[in-house]
């Protein structure tokens, strides 16, 4: 018995990763929409040239946020994998005993 509980746990333990990585997750992850401001051939006035800085600062901040809340996202998914992980582990641990 304790071979069989030593083995379930195991492969709970490889399963995890590969489960999570399954395209089971209903949600489909969208790419980012932020728009690359395009520099032109030659600019014609410091306006032109604030103005392009400005649109630049505006396309970094938004791929940085879309990056965040990816990471974010990718946290949450660890951590609930975590947790049924440990769930199934208790499990054996405590009532297949």
């Amino acid at each position: 018995m304790k071979r069989l509980i030593a083995a379930m746990l195991a492969v709970s333990c490889l399963a995890a990763p590969v489960v999570a990585s399954a395209s089971w997750f209903p949600e489909i992850v969208a790419p980012h929409d932020c728009r690359k401001p395009y520099k032109p051939y030659k600019f014609t006035s410091e306006y032109e040239v604030q103005s392009f800085k400005d649109d630049v600062e505006k396309y970094k901040k938004c791929i940085e946020e879309y990056v965040q809340g990816q990471d974010d996202a990718i946290d949450e998914h660890r951590r609930q994998a975590q947790a049924a992980i440990d769930e199934w582990n208790r499990y054996v641990k405590y009532e297949l005993q």
